[in-house]
């Protein structure tokens, strides 16, 4: 996130806003309504160690970029799934392909198998 100063010159006819005052402004640059989304900290790079597509941090892309996630399968386990995302906020991002509507991604406590692609939850959650 980047954060700038800036002024804006608003009416205060009704007296509410007050010397000092702050605010916080957030300028949408795209937006995506009705589709598949899941949690940033769902991402994980695309193989294992690598860091993203261009080098970078896994959590900031551009649209058409490529992530693993660990889907949950019908046995309760692990199962590693690349996706293509689109469209992000800082809390959720936009699926184009690679997970189906319903299926359960793990955000945290997912611990690496040996082979890097497959292992075990910590404890059961729905």
């Amino acid at each position: 996130m980047v954060l700038f100063n800036a002024l804006f010159d608003v009416s205060n006819s009704d007296g509410e806003l007050l010397p000092q005052m702050s605010a916080q402004v957030f300028f949408v640059r795209e937006s995506a309504d009705n589709v598949l989304s899941i949690p940033v900290a769902s991402l994980g790079p695309d193989r294992p160690g690598a860091s993203g597509d261009d080098g970078r941090s896994t959590k900031a892309s551009k649209p058409g970029a490529r992530y693993q996630v660990q889907v949950l399968n019908a046995r309760g386990e692990a199962e590693p799934r690349i996706v293509r995302v689109g469209t992000r906020n800082r809390i959720l991002v936009e699926v184009l392909e690679g997970l189906d509507e319903g299926e359960q991604v793990i955000t945290g406590g997912f611990t690496p198998g040996a082979d890097g692609t497959s292992g075990r939850i910590p404890g059961r959650f729905r």
